[in-house]
């Protein structure tokens, strides 16, 4: 089991490496609105320097909105239990199935860790909600076939 809970330490590490690069990628982009923002000056032409305020504007409240989003996909990946286990899916566990690897921590979408790729989904997605309370060897249906757990870590 010590195998296991490595795997999945790894994938939760880079999970909040991929988070970290995002909200640095966001403080970096604000830095730039800002700049840009400080360096507008009023022109003769009022209505263009009042539209690029307002498109200025609108980019910071976008920024908001995904750093937001970021930092609550963080406080998720600070939820997950690493060390806890159970046989069947809840949050926090990598489930590995006949076909791709799920992660129930965070909406992040496709990760790859060493030459594989996990999706790291929210308990809210609706792959989730057919995993949830399943144990190995049990199966679900998605898009048609047949995925049964073959691991719970």
């Amino acid at each position: 089991m010590a195998m296991d809970t490595a795997l999945k330490s790894r994938l939760h590490a880079r999970c909040l490496d991929v988070v970290e690069e995002r909200i640095a990628t966001l403080r970096q982009r604000e830095k730039e609105v800002q700049t840009a923002a400080n360096s507008e000056t009023k022109s003769s032409a009022g209505d263009k320097y009042e539209t690029g305020r307002a498109m200025m504007q609108l980019d910071r409240e976008r920024l908001a909105g995904q750093m937001e989003e970021a930092a609550k996909l963080k406080k998720a990946l600070d939820q997950v239990a690493l060390g806890e286990v159970s046989k069947e899916v809840v949050f926090g566990r990598l489930v590995i199935t006949s076909g791709p690897g799920y992660f129930i921590a965070a909406s992040l979408g496709e990760v790859a860790l060493d030459e594989n790729k996990y999706f790291v989904i929210s308990a809210s997605a609706p792959i989730a909600g057919q995993l949830m309370g399943k144990q190995v060897g049990e199966t679900i249906q998605l898009a048609g076939r047949s995925l049964s757990i073959n691991e719970i870590h």
